[in-house]
């Protein structure tokens, strides 16, 4: 591939671009000419995908950059044209679905280039927090993370990030309970690392059920670690059938006196193979009955207690 290059001959510069593709030796087929101020040849810089906004239009941010890497300005060097259908979108981007946008160059530049652009849903995992303060409750959601009427701005609703702290002791102080929604069956994802890890103040986990429906999940590393206020805890209707990995996933849960694994039938370790402290430092444990525990590729337990 031929990057943009430019050689200066008196007061004349040239510019030469490429397609990037490359013929089976390597070289490339489509080195041309360019001129600086041609839009079909510009680079524009977009998303993808944009998020739905409940009918709210969207601002379609993106940039575009001439041949000789100057940033345009739209309304001075191009108009922009967006359509859905076939249709021009003349009151701003508001519905789901595939869009093209155009830019036509204007004033000192010629030329135009459409690409294309998907407005979807959001959906994903995400918390909102109600109720009083000092006794609050923090849902769990698999759905569309903009229709939902609490406020990111205000911090009742966040987004969950597999393996992070998604959020932290000081946002979750006045939580006490946990509720996972119906909802959250639709999740097929393959991680809910730390999705619980660090909730200090939480005495109540409920709906265990809906998680891991699907049994995508492989990771449940952190899952509840550091939730220092759980006394007991029954698990048996997590679906684990999935899951290889349960490194530290009740590390730290230093109150809890009992764990309730069911049968085996949910909580399943037959595909876990890291068990590294898993349990380690609970220590008010009393009771710890794991003759439901089936682990034929465990391999992994430093520090299992």
């Amino acid at each position: 591939e031929i990057p943009t290059v430019a050689s200066t001959s008196n007061s004349m510069t040239i510019y030469f671009y490429s397609d990037g593709v490359s013929n089976s030796d390597g070289l490339d087929l489509t080195v041309a000419l360019a001129r600086p101020n041609d839009l079909s040849i510009a680079t524009i810089t977009k998303q993808d995908t944009y998020w739905w906004n409940n009918g709210t239009a969207i601002d379609i941010d993106y940039t575009v950059k001439a041949v000789n890497g100057t940033t345009l300005v739209k309304g001075t060097d191009y108009t922009e044209t967006i359509k859905k259908g076939g249709v021009v979108v003349s009151e701003g981007v508001k519905d789901l679905g595939d869009y093209t946008l155009t830019i036509n160059g204007i004033n000192s530049y010629i030329g135009e280039q459409t690409v294309n652009f998907t407005v979807a849903k959001d959906i994903c995992l995400y918390g909102v927090i109600s109720g009083e303060s000092g006794n609050k409750t923090m849902t769990l959601k698999y759905d569309d993370f903009n229709a939902d009427p609490a406020s990111a701005a205000n911090n009742e609703k966040r987004k969950y990030t597999p393996g992070s702290n998604w959020w932290n002791r000081r946002d979750e102080s006045g939580i006490k309970t946990i509720v996972i929604d119906a909802s959250c069956q639709n999740y097929q994802g393959t991680s809910l690392s730390k999705l619980f890890y660090d909730w200090r103040h939480v005495t109540s986990i409920t709906g265990l059920e809906n998680l891991n429906y699907h049994n995508t999940v492989t990771d449940m590393s952190y899952m509840f670690g550091q939730c220092y206020a759980l006394t007991t805890f029954d698990v048996s209707s997590l679906n684990t059938t999935s899951a290889t990995n349960m490194n530290c996933m009740f590390y730290r849960c230093s109150a809890l006196t009992t764990i309730n694994f069911g049968d085996g039938t949910k909580f399943n370790t037959s595909l876990v193979t890291n068990m590294n402290s898993m349990f380690s430092e609970c220590s008010a444990l009393t009771v710890l009955d794991l003759s439901p525990f089936s682990t034929p590729k465990l391999g992994s337990v430093t520090s299992m207690f």
